[in-house]
């Protein structure tokens, strides 16, 4: 790191800064299937706002929390290990996720029960759809769409968050050992779905952070 920056957390203790429903129990295990929502902000307010997805959601807890805490929003969070909230069958590991399945069929209930204003959706551009075999998977844009349209007809607005970037190494103990810890812009990113989904579906707003985190040519 430049002399000259300060790093906040810092790079020693970057790894434990993640979001407290790591440690609540709120972010569910692989195995939990009944959702364990946190509530942030002010849980009186007129404006209901709830963030779903795997960790990769969990991630934007703390800035959306922030939100809701100055704008006097009702937050309330669901987030999975590896589990987009998503109708059609997630896999894992080639198999069927099926707890996977099951919460993200008890949170979309509990979206259209609550019917909150905002869902702020989100998940890692990775993962895959099972289906039997010889039998070829949903596609995950198509898939994505169904769900956003399926929480759009609760009456909720919909804004996706696009997945940030991947890199080869562990970028504290890069950026601790003052070596080069960039990649080329074209090359952090594995194919995001989410991106074309909100091209197919422009209802849904997307919130795309990459022009901050990244140069026109590097990560």
């Amino acid at each position: 790191v430049p002399p000259d920056v300060t790093v906040q957390p810092t790079l020693a203790f970057v790894k434990t800064d993640t979001a407290d429903v790591y440690t609540n129990g709120c972010h569910l295990s692989y195995r939990d299937v009944d959702p364990h929502p946190c509530e942030y902000g002010d849980r009186d307010s007129d404006f209901r706002v709830v963030l779903a997805g795997d960790s990769h959601a969990a991630n934007w807890i703390p800035a959306l929390a922030l939100l809701a805490e100055r704008r006097g929003w009702h937050l309330t969070t669901h987030t999975k290990s590896a589990c987009a909230v998503l109708r059609a069958p997630v896999a894992r590991g080639g198999k069927l996720y099926e707890a996977c399945n099951v919460w993200s069929a008890r949170v979309m209930e509990s979206i259209r029960q609550s019917r909150p204003d905002l869902v702020v959706w989100a998940k890692s551009s990775g993962g895959s759809l099972w289906a039997e075999e010889g039998d070829e998977p949903p596609s995950m844009e198509g898939a994505i769409v169904d769900v956003w349209r399926y929480i759009e007809d609760s009456g909720a607005k919909v804004v996706a968050i696009a997945d940030t970037p991947l890199f080869p190494f562990d970028p504290p103990s890069c950026l601790s050992n003052e070596t080069r810890c960039s990649v080329p812009r074209r090359s952090a990113f594995r194919k995001d779905p989410i991106p074309p989904a909100a091209t197919i579906h422009p209802t849904t707003a997307l919130v795309d952070m990459t022009d901050t985190i990244c140069t026109e040519a590097e990560c």
